[in-house]
């Protein structure tokens, strides 16, 4: 009899890969994009930290607030770190507009403008930041805890509190001095900077005015007074205690009679 002819055993093939193919354009997008997400992660409003004195000025939704301590205590960068938080829509408390807002950031003169306004917002350093040990990451230093202060040569400043992606352009009085009158952001806010030497600015609305240190003319405070009203907006101090100006003392007292109050003004 005739043999049998055997099946050939079947051979599972597997599929063929699609070859994929990676430009040198699309590498570097990818790069960008990882860069970016690495600076965003250590932007200077993700990283900070606030004390508890500093918590309660940006949570506080009262009208008018005076934050009032002395120097290299973190008074200054609380009211700018509020500052910011407005103007880039990142307010935790929800307190002002997301877009289109406008903020006033009112000054002794020209010199307060670029010395403390601008390098406040605009420039690195308005705090420190060192790496966690545990994490690797970057987070704020805290230099009256030991640990820290040991490694205070590992510090470096902080990014600027807004980052150039949000800056659309400025108008500058004094480039040279970083003098700006006024800073448009691409989500719609403008930041005026102002100095109290001259009459009070008119013809604006604002959503935020954070009054720094002390003003030459105390008819200023009244003028921001108005200029808040028509966007329901909030008026912020930060002022060293000897600040003696007859509008900053009217409002200590205001406050102090308002202390028992259950939604003080």
């Amino acid at each position: 009899m005739p043999k049998k002819k055997r099946k050939p055993k079947a051979v599972n093939v597997p599929p063929a890969q699609p070859t994929t193919h990676v430009t040198e354009h699309q590498k570097e997008e990818i790069r960008e994009i990882v860069a970016e997400q690495l600076r965003r992660k250590c932007e200077a409003l993700r990283l900070y930290e606030p004390l508890p004195f500093q918590e309660r000025y940006h949570s506080s939704g009262a009208k008018e607030v005076l934050i009032q301590a002395g120097n290299q205590v973190g008074k200054s960068l609380a009211a700018f770190v509020e500052d910011a938080r407005a103007a880039t829509g990142q307010d935790p408390h929800g307190k002002y507009p997301k877009e289109d807002g406008i903020l006033v950031c009112l000054g002794m003169d020209e010199g307060h403008i670029g010395r403390t306004i601008h390098k406040y917002l605009f420039r690195a350093g308005a705090f420190r930041i060192i790496r966690d040990h545990k994490t690797g990451e970057w987070r704020s230093w805290k230099p009256w805890i030991e640990e820290d202060w040991a490694r205070k040569d590992e510090a470096k400043p902080a990014p600027p509190l807004i980052p150039n992606r949000f800056i659309k352009k400025f108008a500058w009085k004094k480039r040279a001095q970083h003098v700006f009158e006024i800073c448009e952001l691409h989500n719609g806010w403008t930041i005026y900077a102002m100095g109290s030497k001259g009459d009070p600015a008119q013809g604006f609305q604002a959503d935020l005015v954070h009054i720094d240190e002390d003003l030459e003319k105390p008819e200023w405070y009244d003028e921001m007074i108005a200029r808040l009203t028509m966007r329901e907006g909030l008026l912020r101090w930060s002022a060293l205690p000897h600040s003696k100006n007859d509008a900053l003392v009217n409002l200590v007292e205001r406050a102090e009679d308002e202390s028992k109050d259950k939604n003080p003004s």
